[in-house]
C-alpha cells in the first residue's frame, strides 16, 4: 500500500538517509504563481545610491580599510574552534591529546633476562637422541644335508639410521620452498647470450633428433629384445 512505501526506499541503493518530511514537499497555488510573477523594476535612484557609496568607500582609506579588515580577519581566526566542521556532519578524527601535550606515558623497562642453565642445553639434546630407529637386511640361508636335514642359517646386514618423519607441509609451503630452491640453482649457472641464428640452429637440431627417434623407434625396440 502506498503509506508502507517511504520515500527513503528509493534512495537506500546509494546511501542510507531519513526522511522525515513528505516527498515532495507539497506547494500552494499561490507559491507556484509566484515563480512566474514579474517582480517591480529597481527604481535608478537606489541604484546609483548603492553605486556612489561602494566608489566612495573604495576611494576614501584604503590602507586603513585593509588594515582593519586584516585584524578583523585575524580576530576571528583566533576567536574560531580548533574543532573541524564537516559538510555531511562527520566527526572529527579523534586524535590523541597525549601526542599534542607531550604528556608520554613513563618508559617500563622489560625484567632481565634470566641466565639459561649450563646442563640444560646437552640433557635437552640427550633426551631428544635417547630414541633412535635403525633399518637392517636379514637374510636367512635354507640347506638341506645329504641326510635330509634342513638347517636355517641368518645373516643381518649393516644397521642404517633412519631419519625421523617430517611433519607434513601445506601445498603452498612446498612450492615456495620449491620456488626458492629452483632460483639458488639458477642464480649459481652461468648464462650466455646467443645470437637468433644460434638459437634456430639449436631448434632445428633438436626436431631433427627427436624426428629420428620417432622413425628408429621400432627398430631400437627389436634391438633391445635380441
Amino acid at each position: 500500500t502506498p503509506p508502507d512505501i517511504a520515500a527513503s526506499t528509493f534512495f537506500s541503493l546509494h546511501r542510507p538517509i531519513s526522511v522525515t518530511s513528505p516527498f515532495p514537499k507539497p506547494i500552494t497555488t499561490s507559491a507556484f504563481a509566484s515563480i512566474f510573477a514579474t517582480h517591480p523594476p529597481h527604481r535608478v535612484a537606489d541604484v546609483l545610491s548603492t553605486l556612489s557609496s561602494t566608489v566612495r568607500a573604495l576611494d576614501g582609506n584604503p590602507t586603513h580599510d585593509s588594515f582593519g579588515a586584516d585584524e578583523t580577519l585575524r580576530a576571528a581566526l583566533a576567536a574560531e574552534p580548533n574543532d573541524i566542521t564537516h559538510l555531511d556532519a562527520q566527526d572529527a578524527i579523534p586524535f590523541p591529546q597525549h601526542i599534542l601535550t607531550g604528556r608520554y606515558q613513563p618508559f617500563n623497562a622489560p625484567p632481565a633476562p634470566v641466565p639459561m642453565p649450563v646442563d640444560a642445553a646437552p640433557a635437552a639434546a640427550e633426551t631428544a637422541q635417547a630414541k633412535r630407529t635403525y633399518t637392517a637386511t636379514l637374510t636367512i640361508e635354507e640347506s638341506t644335508s645329504p641326510l635330509g636335514e634342513v638347517t636355517y642359517v641368518a645373516t643381518s646386514g649393516p644397521l642404517h639410521d633412519v631419519a625421523e618423519p617430517t611433519v607434513p607441509t601445506a601445498f603452498r609451503e612446498r612450492m615456495r620452498e620449491r620456488r626458492l630452491r629452483y632460483v639458488e640453482e639458477r642464480a649459481g649457472g652461468d648464462m650466455w647470450a646467443i645470437s637468433v641464428k644460434r638459437q634456430r640452429k639449436l631448434k632445428m637440431k633438436k626436431h631433427k633428433y627427436k624426428k629420428l627417434m620417432r622413425r628408429t623407434r621400432n627398430l631400437r625396440r627389436r634391438l633391445d629384445r635380441n
